[in-house]
């Protein structure tokens, strides 16, 4: 999926001229957005939330699809946010609208999707009065939102729009970090909602600077963020490799991930052991240009006999990514837990339900494959293991193909 890239653009032609302090806000915080690396917007239209969709139609740098159902609109952006790596925002209009949110809330917080999620709310003095589309939406997400934050309501002050940016910045960062998952914004607007010149005009006596106003003039963001890249420890390394040498009868699981680069280093890995490559539908493993002759992608098939599961017992598996979504294969793995069970992961938690793991690597799934890769030299592979996947997956294959 191509997402555009930000428009070259002088500090001149982002300088807005904003009609009320609606826009104000969600023009600044939508600009921040955009100079951190969102590139992508769903939109769900709606009254309250008019600031934050004609900000976003504004700007130059971020491409927009309009859906007519928020819940429709949230898978569609936590699948566009599995398949870029990056979060895609959501915008919808206040009550109800946002609760059709929580079901893609809850996926990205488990499946660790970045989202950012940015709903529209009613102002201070129309709560718990009986205002239509008003409930509770600032912690309506609970636990499944990384992070919520409350806006306040807009207004033109250098201590705000300094506030709007850093927020902005914060919430792509803490969206994007990891664990990814979802960061909620809930923005209270004041009537009017259209782009129409304000009656109040601007706040009396503001000094509203031009980098608060309008961003950095040299295009970065407001609050630059750095990652870091979790580096294996030289030493786990060495161990790890030690270990690998000895084993022949390995496999190297690739449960649902979403790291770049990953299929074609983990494939050469396997290519260097000699394991076969368990791939699930949603590791990206799969297809590719890259060497698929060690990946078996029906396994949900055959690991459902008895009969093959037990000629097929490892002893090690090294795992990539969140737990298998296939239940023949995670049975598989519970039935062989005397085995060695090592888990590469750069995020916090403890993906491990069956508790079988032996072990847990927290550093980045590529660096340890490339580290590995150096660390191996030459060693003798068993055919027979490898031969002995092949064959059985191929004659499910024929079987599959015959039957349908």
């Amino acid at each position: 999926m191509e997402i555009p890239t930000p428009l070259e653009r002088s500090t001149s032609e982002m300088t807005m001229s904003f009609e009320n302090h609606n826009y104000e806000v969600a023009g600044s915080f939508v600009d921040e957005l955009v100079r951190c690396g969102l590139r992508h917007v769903c939109i769900c239209p709606g009254s309250r939330s008019t600031p934050l969709t004609i900000s976003f139609a504004r700007h130059p740098g971020v491409s927009t699809s309009v859906h007519q159902d928020e819940r429709s609109a949230s898978f569609f952006a936590l699948g566009m946010a599995k398949a870029t790596g990056i979060p895609i925002a959501l915008v919808c209009t206040s009550g109800t609208a946002a609760a059709e949110f929580h079901p893609a809330v809850i996926e990205s917080s488990c499946a660790r999707v970045p989202l950012l999620v940015l709903t529209a709310d009613r102002p201070p003095e129309l709560h718990q009065w009986g205002a239509n589309q008003t409930i509770e939406q600032a912690t309506m997400y609970g636990p499944h939102a990384k992070w919520a934050v409350q806006m306040p309501v807009p207004e033109q002050t250098a201590t705000l729009m300094s506030f709007v940016r850093a927020t902005a910045c914060r919430a792509f960062a803490t969206a994007a970090s990891t664990p990814m998952g979802t960061v909620h914004i809930n923005f209270p607007f004041r009537e009017p909602l259209e782009p129409n010149l304000a009656s109040d005009g601007i706040v009396e006596g503001a000094q509203t600077g031009p980098v608060a106003l309008n961003g950095r003039p040299d295009g970065r963001p407001f609050i630059n963020v750095s990652t870091p890249l979790q580096i294996p420890n030289r030493r786990d390394i060495s161990r790890l490799a030690s270990e690998l040498t000895k084993v022949h009868k390995g496999l190297i699981v690739c449960g649902p991930q979403t790291a770049p680069d990953f299929p074609e280093v983990v494939v050469a890995l396997a290519g260097k052991l000699g394991y076969p490559v368990l791939a699930d539908p949603l590791s990206g493993v799969r297809c590719g240009t890259h060497d698929l002759s060690l990946v078996i992608d029906n396994y949900d098939v055959f690991l459902r006999d008895p009969k093959v599961v037990s000629t097929l017992s490892p002893d090690l598996v090294l795992r990539f990514g969140a737990v298998p979504t296939s239940k023949a294969l995670n049975q598989f793995l519970d039935i062989h837990r005397m085995g060695r069970h090592i888990l590469v992961d750069d995020e916090d938690g403890w993906r491990d339900p069956q508790h079988v793991l032996s072990e847990i690597m927290r550093a980045d799934p590529n660096q340890v494959c490339h580290d590995l890769i150096s660390s191996l030299g030459n060693r003798d592979h068993q055919e027979g293991w490898v031969k002995r996947w092949r064959n059985v997956a191929n004659v499910a294959r024929t079987a599959m193909d015959q039957e349908m």
